[in-house]
């Protein structure tokens, strides 16, 4: 494949993503929990298929299915959605994964480092009757670079984010996974993820404002909640392949908020839940 070509059907198959994830999306109302989810699956991905996708040029892999989510980060509430699972690769460096493109700019061994840009959903107060009242948070760009350790069996990942509006501040996210059972065409994985917001970050997800306050119609008090660490999770992946190109994906999530994200009204005293559980299956193909 020549590559002038093949990056002219990489912008079309981008548009193509972004358009399918539009459409999964529609019905997300800002919640960012579909995010997270596809965010889960994509470390599953970068476990169990660790090579499939290793070309000198385009590289694409569709896929969709259903999740158990909550209805916002801290919610005790739980809807199904349709997730959407987008791969598409340019080369050894150049990855879109649904609504993140990534540059490979250092290839150093089992080591990957480079810039990111994603796009990061907001909260909607429809989505929930506790959020009533408090306003939207409007969806935003993150922009940030990662720091990639992995070999066949293990994978290290560090992110940074910084939030280019939406008052989303900045975060930090650390992932730790490994291979835990191969045979014949089912394998499994496990991962290990943190992740630290900072004071804007807390406010804007977990805080809540006199202004709010006064509007709220669950009665949330005001609450300003200071940087940390605001959740811990594990995570394990199943995959088994139908054939060369197509497999099954399953994911099943467990992830507890911490500190100052499990203090907020929007948790505490029954009204949430400090507890977060993701559930989800599909398909993958390559193309």
């Amino acid at each position: 494949m020549a590559r002038p070509t093949a990056f002219k059907n990489l912008l079309v198959l981008t548009s193509l993503a972004a358009l399918s994830n539009e459409t999964f999306a529609r019905d997300e109302s800002g919640t960012g929990m579909l995010n997270a989810t596809i965010e889960n699956i994509q470390d599953g991905f970068d476990l169990l298929i660790p090579d499939d996708l290793k070309l000198e040029d385009l590289k694409v892999r569709f896929g969709a299915g259903f999740g158990t989510l909550p209805d916002y980060v801290g919610a005790k509430n739980y809807r199904t959605k349709a997730v959407p699972l987008i791969d598409i690769r340019y080369g050894r460096r150049w990855r879109l994964s649904n609504r993140r493109l990534s540059y490979n700019a250092i290839l150093a061994g089992r080591w990957t480092v480079g810039p990111f840009i994603k796009q990061k959903s907001g909260r909607r107060e429809t989505r929930s009757p506790v959020l009533a009242g408090l306003s939207d948070i409007d969806s935003t760009f993150q922009i940030g670079t990662f720091a990639k350790y992995k070999t066949k069996r293990m994978l290290f990942n560090a992110e940074y984010r910084h939030a280019l509006g939406a008052s989303q501040g900045d975060s930090l996210r650390v992932t730790f996974g490994h291979g835990i059972f191969k045979s014949g065409r089912f394998s499994a994985a496990a991962t290990a993820s943190a992740k630290w917001l900072s004071g804007t970050a807390m406010q804007t997800n977990f805080g809540i404002t006199t202004t709010q306050s006064l509007n709220s119609t669950a009665g949330l008090q005001v609450y300003t909640p200071r940087s940390g660490v605001s959740e811990a999770s594990v995570s394990l992946y199943g995959r088994f392949q139908i054939d060369e190109r197509t497999r099954l994906v399953g994911l099943a999530s467990y992830g507890r908020l911490l500190g100052a994200s499990a203090d907020s009204p929007l948790v505490a005293d029954s009204v949430g839940a400090v507890d977060q559980l993701k559930l989800g299956i599909g398909f993958t193909v390559d193309f």
